[in-house]
């Protein structure tokens, strides 16, 4: 039985992930279409558990998804993503601040080490800025 409400609820999760960015530019209409394909396609596999699942994720987008919503969400996710962008930059400040500190104790050993993790939180930044910028995409989209 658990493996019956296991796969249902992967589905909606599953779709929630991966059909939030197309959606969230294309709207409710375009998450409706989404959903009612995947459930054709599980009719078509005589998959009950999965059926279930995406019909109650339609019933939810049905219930719940508004213009309003998307954009609200979509604000979210771009002051999510600026806050991470400041994180990074004060660990990479503070990285920077470690480093000076071990070449004026003539710590070779420990700059190189710093080093290599002020690339790797450099490289993060980069991750993050452009998470930031995709989000900020689709909310102008949205507006737009």
């Amino acid at each position: 039985m658990k493996k019956m409400t296991i796969v249902p609820l992967a589905s909606i999760l599953l779709f929630c992930t991966l059909g939030s960015a197309h959606a969230a530019v294309n709207g409710c209409d375009d998450k409706r279409a989404e959903i009612t394909a995947q459930i054709e396609n599980a009719k078509k596999h005589n998959n009950a558990g999965e059926i279930a699942g995406l019909e109650q994720a339609l019933s939810e987008v049905n219930t719940h998804c508004t213009h309003e919503g998307l954009v609200r969400n979509a604000e979210q996710k771009v002051r999510k993503h600026e806050a991470k962008v400041v994180d990074k930059q004060g660990d990479i400040t503070e990285v920077k601040s470690e480093i000076e500190q071990a070449k004026e104790l003539g710590r070779a050993d420990k700059v190189a080490k710093l080093q290599k993790k002020l690339a790797k939180k450099e490289a993060d930044l980069v991750e993050r800025q452009d998470e930031l910028k995709e989000s900020k995409e689709i909310l102008a989209r949205l507006k737009g």
